[in-house]
């Protein structure tokens, strides 16, 4: 059974999920996973660390780490700049990523 704040979470990545992708939101969870920080700040009412842990313990969703490279702007700290490709770098970064089980779909779904 899920928690108020489990079921949110994943009614929420379901819902954006449904406006954003071309394909079933829950195949697309289960298959590609999305990178927890991209939900920073976007959910309210529940901490995401804590939801995050509680479906993993249940064994209803996984996270694993991917190695990226992400583009950063930096910006001067004086004032608003235009931000060009001199601000521009480039930095390799470790993502944890959310993945949903099928187990989660079937609990959901009933």
């Amino acid at each position: 059974m899920l928690s108020q704040s489990e079921e949110e979470f994943v009614e929420f990545v379901l819902e954006v999920g449904n406006r954003v992708l071309d394909k079933d939101t829950f195949k697309f969870m289960i298959e590609e996973g999305v990178p927890v920080d991209e939900f920073d700040g976007l959910c309210s009412g529940y901490n995401l660390d804590e939801v995050v842990q509680s479906l993993e313990e249940k064994e209803l969703a996984y996270t694993e780490s991917q190695k990226e490279i992400i583009r950063t702007t930096n910006v001067p700290e004086e004032g608003i700049e235009k931000v060009n490709w001199e601000h521009t770098e480039f930095k390799k970064v470790d993502r944890r990523y959310i993945y949903f089980t099928a187990e989660l779909e079937s609990l959901y779904k009933e």
